[in-house]
């Protein structure tokens, strides 16, 4: 029986050399292809270093409106505030976004968002969540008492058939240890498609969109989308939190528009 064992044992080793040459087993099985090339990678997030390296990330931006700004030695500051905020402050405390919403990012969340590529949007969130994380331990950013996520009108839920915010949500959730309440805000309104409109039409787009469904007295409240664009319905829906006896509001999304777009 023993020589019979170990014969088996031979066989498997020769074996798994043959398939997985000067790769251990586990290395094997956490074999993975980047999403965005195809190489193959050998880590936890299916994306090479190269591909990695070459994201958007934002790392200048507004500590308040997060709109990306020139990378320059003197706003690399995590309290740099953009001119507009300081004409006209936002009632969210704070507003981070991981990635600049340009090539490959809008393509990613795109592919996400409207044909059902969940994995996509898992890649991204789970990398912002190591920023925040980051951010968090260093005081850059709060740590909030709850995530909320942007909610989605009940016919769109249904016609996409998950909310972007609520899947990036679930992903931040478990990597930070913050709770989710998603029952905090309702849309009542199925309005048109924001993407193209102008910050004006969002606006009056969202009038009345929202309602708050329960009071948050005292809470710190991270308001989490998949993309800041204009900012409406962050400012909107911070007055709103803040209106429901919110401490603080902070708003998280995967990815800020720039100004140019």
């Amino acid at each position: 029986m023993i020589n019979k064992a170990r014969k088996l044992s031979t066989n498997f080793r020769q074996m798994v050399n043959r398939f997985f040459p000067k790769r251990s087993i586990k290395e094997a099985i956490s074999q993975k292809h980047c999403y965005l090339c195809g190489a193959t990678v050998y880590q936890s997030k299916p994306i090479c270093e190269g591909c990695l390296h070459d994201l958007p990330f934002n790392h200048a931006s507004c500590a308040r409106c997060a709109i990306p700004l020139p990378l320059t030695t003197e706003n690399t500051d995590s309290k740099k505030i953009c001119g507009e905020c300081i004409k006209s402050s936002p009632s969210n405390t704070q507003c981070f976004s991981a990635f600049c919403y340009t090539f490959p990012v809008n393509v990613l969340i795109s592919e996400f968002k409207y044909n059902n590529k969940r994995h996509l949007g898992k890649l991204l969130s789970t990398i912002t969540a190591e920023t925040i994380s980051d951010k968090i331990k260093n005081r850059q950013l709060i740590k909030p008492d709850k995530l909320v996520p942007v909610p989605l009108h009940i016919d769109k839920l249904y016609s996409r058939g998950f909310n972007q915010a609520g899947d990036i949500c679930k992903d931040l959730s478990r990597a930070l240890g913050i709770p989710i309440d998603n029952s905090c805000i309702a849309r009542t309104l199925n309005n048109p498609a924001q993407a193209s409109l102008t910050k004006k039409q969002r606006q009056q787009n969202l009038a009345n969109a929202f309602v708050i469904r329960k009071n948050i007295e005292g809470e710190v409240v991270a308001l989490i989308d998949d993309v800041v664009t204009t900012g409406v319905t962050a400012e909107l829906l911070s007055k709103q939190l803040l209106g429901a006896g919110a401490k603080e509001v902070v708003v998280w999304s995967l990815a800020r528009t720039p100004l140019n777009q």
